[in-house]
């Protein structure tokens, strides 16, 4: 429940050797930089080394994600990031914000789809705590998390039920999703949707995202019939919160009297300079009250969390812990002990029975020294502060394979709206955009040019449905951006050499090791290495390939697995091949090939024959319909006539006519499709 050991290392331990199908996670706050360092690479090879530095970590984890092309969907509180979001996805994952008004979208929930390497059989981990997707929510603070591992007739009829609600009902605030294939939600979804329930199986108790959203609050699930506290009264309470309610009369605890408590403690939290996170008025007020009492750690947990030593942790789980002397349950999740969490916000967590019944907290007998701490400034979850009626809700998302810019807006409501760039000028014509899916027409070359340096764009417009037009203020909004793999990103380059040997069937830790190569390498050049050093040798690569029939089997072996990748519906790895702008590409090898100054670079016939074999890949009916190969066709075409035509490439008879004769017999000698017969004696 609550350890000293960090979130990650217990995810590790729960995923052991299986494989993560899809990731989904749910989220107050977000921080997409420790996210893609630090969370994504727990769902990839578990077998990978990556570097310490992050730079080379970053280039890493990408490459990773887009070769297992893993789908992953971050579900968060839009308003909260709006205020607190200092940075944007630098990987491919889809980020969806969920806008509730006065209420937060607070639950934290994590269900990652695992694959059995052996039966393959199918399993969803699902977990729920009070960590949000941050440095502080899953290494520093003291959290609380709980998990459970759904499987296909060894779950209830009921949770089955839940789950499903729970698919539905993140499916309602799903951002744009252009390009995309399968999203987590969907690879879930099916699932769930497959998932046979069974009256026998042993229930476990999960309070979802989707009961609020129901007019079922905690409270209500907490009084429940099918709750196991209903069982039985004469319970102790013991609540953790780090939040409590702002109002000094507050009665909230007194349903928790309602329910069969006898007597609650609570937890008194402090800052790192030990005063109270709790405002006087409120104090004074639960120490006048009868049954309810302020408590501190039991001695021998605070040394279990790690509160003995020198290192501050802040309190940030949300346990309710009842207890008597026949059995001990405890609620983790994401509930504060606020009225807005009780009843409004967008929670989650579970019920799950201890087998030790003892209490966690013990009262505070002596006279308090009561400090109020300045830190109370910052407000709980789903407080007034957080209303926000001016700006507007818009899912934006660029997918750069299609160069389609969607967008759409909360129901009811229509916006005119410009994107500005950096220097704040447009980079869009005013673009309507409205509860139904829009599509821009218009040039995208300066929306690309302001993409490239992150996902938050400003925008700016007016409010269509207002009768003045009113113009609401210029604001950061998370653009969602799809088809990484043919966004222009800062990237290391290989040579012609380095990218055959990828085509020839070079394994992935051999293509891994050298891809860090060649990003250490760039780094270096650029006086930006530090400590970094560059450690492997391509010669042998290089020497490999400089006869025509190993560039031919490279290409060869290319195109059967982009035609096995097709057949596997893994469209995004085709679709990188044939036109993105990855470091070993087809558009790469042919940037590289056509560069004769850059080092390792191939004659004027080899380049030749590089350019035939990319342009017979385009021309193969299985590729030519696939996003953009028409234009990159032409392209090639372009750039084969003017090997053709120039000077570097000559002929021992080089008139223009032998030429003409030459190529066009050569051609078509190349392209001709030969079909194998066996003799017959």
């Amino acid at each position: 429940m609550m350890e000293t050991v960090v979130i990650t290392q217990r995810l590790l331990e729960l995923i052991a050797d299986r494989d993560v199908q899809a990731a989904l996670f749910t989220t107050y706050t977000f921080e997409p930089d420790f996210f893609e360092l630090e969370v994504i690479p727990l769902l990839l090879n578990q077998e990978m080394a990556y570097s310490t530095d992050n730079r080379v970590k970053r280039f890493m984890v990408r490459e990773n994600l887009r070769e297992m092309d893993l789908p992953i969907d971050v579900f968060y509180d839009l308003p909260m990031f709006r205020m607190n979001g200092e940075c944007s996805p630098e990987m491919e994952y889809l980020c969806h914000g969920v806008n509730l008004g006065n209420c937060a979208f607070h639950g934290k929930v994590n269900m990652i789809l695992l694959k059995d390497r052996e039966t393959e059989e199918e399993t969803l981990l699902l977990g729920a705590g009070s960590n949000n997707l941050s440095r502080a929510g899953w290494w520093d603070n003291i959290e609380c998390q709980h998990w459970e591992e759904v499987k296909s007739r060894e779950v209830t009829r009921k949770l089955v039920n839940t789950l499903q609600k729970e698919i539905d009902f993140l499916d309602k605030y799903r951002a744009s999703t252009t390009g995309v294939n399968k999203t987590a939600i969907d690879r879930i979804g099916e699932f769930v949707s497959s998932c046979k329930g069974s009256n026998s199986a042993v229930p476990f108790y999960y309070y979802g995202l989707s009961f609020s959203d129901n007019n079922s609050s905690f409270i209500k699930f907490l009084r429940s019939n099918s709750s196991p506290l209903a069982r039985y009264s004469n319970w102790s309470l013991e609540i953790i919160s780090p939040f409590f309610a702002d109002d000094a009369e507050n009665k909230e605890h007194q349903t928790f009297f309602e329910m069969g408590v006898n007597n609650i403690k609570l937890l008194l939290p402090f800052d790192g300079e030990g005063k109270a996170l709790c405002q006087s008025s409120y104090f004074e007020h639960i120490e006048a009250e009868e049954g309810i009492q302020w408590a501190r750690w039991e001695k021998d947990v605070g040394r279990a969390l790690g509160l003995d030593g020198e290192h501050f942790r802040r309190l940030h789980a949300k346990v309710y812990h009842f207890y008597n002397k026949r059995e001990s349950w405890v609620f983790v999740g994401s509930v504060n002990f606020t009225h807005m969490a009780l009843y409004r916000n967008i929670e989650a967590g579970f019920l799950a029975k201890l087998n030790k019944a003892g209490p966690l907290l013990e009262a505070i007998s002596d006279k308090t020294v009561f400090e109020e701490s300045e830190e109370l400034k910052e407000k709980a979850p789903g407080s007034e502060h957080e209303e926000d009626t001016v700006l507007p809700e818009l899912h934006l998302c660029y997918d750069w394979v299609s160069k389609r810019l969607t967008g759409r807006t909360a129901r009811y409501h229509s916006y005119e709206i410009e994107i500005l760039g950096a220097e704040g000028e447009s980079v869009i014509n005013p673009w309507i955009v409205k509860y139904q899916e829009e599509c821009y027409e218009g040039e995208m070359q300066y929306l690309e040019k302001a993409l490239r340096n992150g996902s938050l764009v400003k925008v700016k417009g007016r409010n269509l449905k207002l009768k003045e037009k009113t113009a609401f203020p210029a604001h950061s909004v998370l653009l969602q951006q799809t088809g990484w793999s043919h966004k222009p990103l800062d990237l290391p380059d290989l040579t012609s050499a380095q990218i055959l040997a990828i085509y020839a069937g070079m394994t992935s830790e051999r293509r891994q090791m050298m891809l860090i190569d060649a990003k250490i390498r760039e780094l270096i050049l650029s006086s930006q290495a530090g400590q970094l050093t560059s450690y492997v040798d391509d010669q042998i690569i290089d020497q490999f390939f400089c006869e025509y029939a190993e560039i031919f089997s490279a290409f060869a072996n290319l195109e059967k697995r982009m035609k096995q990748s097709l057949n596997d519906e893994k469209i995004n790895q085709v679709d990188y091949y044939l036109t993105g702008t990855g470091v070993d590409s087809l558009t790469s090898l042919i940037e590289t090939a056509l560069d004769d100054e850059k080092e390792g670079s191939f004659s004027t016939v080899t380049c030749y024959l590089l350019l035939l074999s990319a342009l017979e890949i385009y021309r193969a009916e299985y590729f030519t319909k696939r996003p953009n190969v028409k234009a990159e066709m032409k392209k090639l075409s372009r750039e084969i006539k003017l090997i053709k035509k120039g000077e570097r490439l000559k002929l021992e008879d080089n008139s223009e006519e032998n030429r003409k004769r030459f190529f066009r017999w050569f051609e078509e000698e190349f392209f001709r499709v030969y079909t194998a017969k066996e003799s017959v004696e």
